[in-house]
């Protein structure tokens, strides 16, 4: 259940196949999780574009990162693994990190 995560982990494909636009559809969803939960919007993002092998993906992941004033957007593939270490590592440092503080916070 979405109200148990600690953290969210979301993932754009860059080439929809209803030829949406990716970067409008990541705030989409943004926005309704904002509506559905301030408290799960809130939480830690880890965002990811997938199919990196697409010819379009390195394109989407720069728009992405310009558009959020991010750098810290991951380019991954299922398909190669590309970028899939990095983000397993970053999503296992995360969660320590969580429960750390989750350890030493006041009952």
């Amino acid at each position: 259940h979405i109200m148990r995560a600690g953290i969210l982990v979301h993932l754009v494909e860059p080439m929809p196949m209803d030829q949406t636009d990716p970067i409008a559809n990541y705030h989409a969803i943004r926005k309704e999780l904002a509506e559905y939960s301030s408290d799960l919007a809130a939480r830690p993002e880890i965002l990811a574009i997938t199919k990196a092998e697409l010819p379009d993906a390195e394109v989407v992941h720069e728009m992405l990162c310009d558009n959020l004033g991010r750098q810290d957007i991951f380019l991954i593939s299922a398909v190669t693994g590309q970028g899939l270490n990095k983000l397993v590592t970053k999503i296992a440092a995360l969660l320590v990190e969580q429960n750390a503080e989750l350890a030493t916070a006041p009952q």
